[in-house]
């Protein structure tokens, strides 16, 4: 259950986390905080943003993304949608992504795909889901 998750994170990886790779750091957070009632994975990972801004263009995508994944499942659509848009047109800017990873690439689709879910709307949600596996 979660609190098998949340207790690794807080025992273990939290001491590791300034160390690792920040996008992969992000990608087990996301895995904790989902495992977390959604005010308290919000708040979990907004705990790293700062760092994830310091890291590199990959992490912030990462961690927009993440945080974006967590405002859907706290309700907060709208905060959750300008978020993404942000990193979208970011991302859309050919030199501010030139060299992106794709798993930080990878993050925002399944980040836009898990919204149009929420949202309800197939053929955006099937979009964004190919896009996910596209760099996946």
């Amino acid at each position: 259950g979660g609190k098998t998750k949340e207790e690794f994170w807080n025992k273990f990886m939290d001491q590791f986390s300034a160390k690792m790779n920040t996008v992969v750091m992000l990608e087990i957070l996301d895995q904790v905080a989902e495992s977390m009632p959604a005010s308290e994975g919000l708040k979990l990972t907004e705990k790293y943003g700062e760092m994830a801004s310091k890291a590199s263009k990959d992490s912030q995508v990462a961690y927009d993304s993440q945080k974006a994944i967590a405002l859907v499942r706290a309700g907060d659509m709208k905060q959750a949608r300008e978020i993404l848009d942000a990193v979208e047109e970011h991302l859309s800017d050919i030199d501010w992504s030139y060299g992106i990873d794709p798993a930080a690439r990878s993050s925002f689709h399944r980040a836009a795909a898990f919204m149009y879910q929420e949202k309800n709307d197939p053929p955006s949600f099937y979009r964004e889901s190919m896009r996910y596996l596209l760099y996946t």
